[in-house]
């Protein structure tokens, strides 16, 4: 049995598992999450604009959500965030 030996996801399960030598196996062994994470998903990918990836999403999503549902006044929603954040 293999046990991977991360102790900083202490609080849930600790699963055995034995490496597997078939192609699946070892492919699954060589993908480095962490590594995607930090180069790729936290990475700042500039456009042409100059704007990080997170920002363009957002203003994405906003445009797209002022489409389908028209201007939202966002101030008229403040006191709702509030109660919402609160409860």
């Amino acid at each position: 049995m293999y046990d991977d030996g991360e102790d900083e996801y202490s609080e849930g399960p600790r699963y055995q598992y034995y490496p597997s030598q078939k192609l699946l196996g070892v492919l699954f062994r060589g993908v480095d999450e962490r590594k995607i994470w930090d180069d790729e998903v936290k990475q700042k990918v500039a456009s042409s604009d100059g704007k990080v990836f997170w920002k363009i999403l957002i203003d994405e999503f906003l445009r797209l959500a002022k489409h389908l549902c028209g201007p939202i006044d966002w101030e008229s929603r403040t006191d709702e965030v509030k109660r919402i954040r609160h409860a």
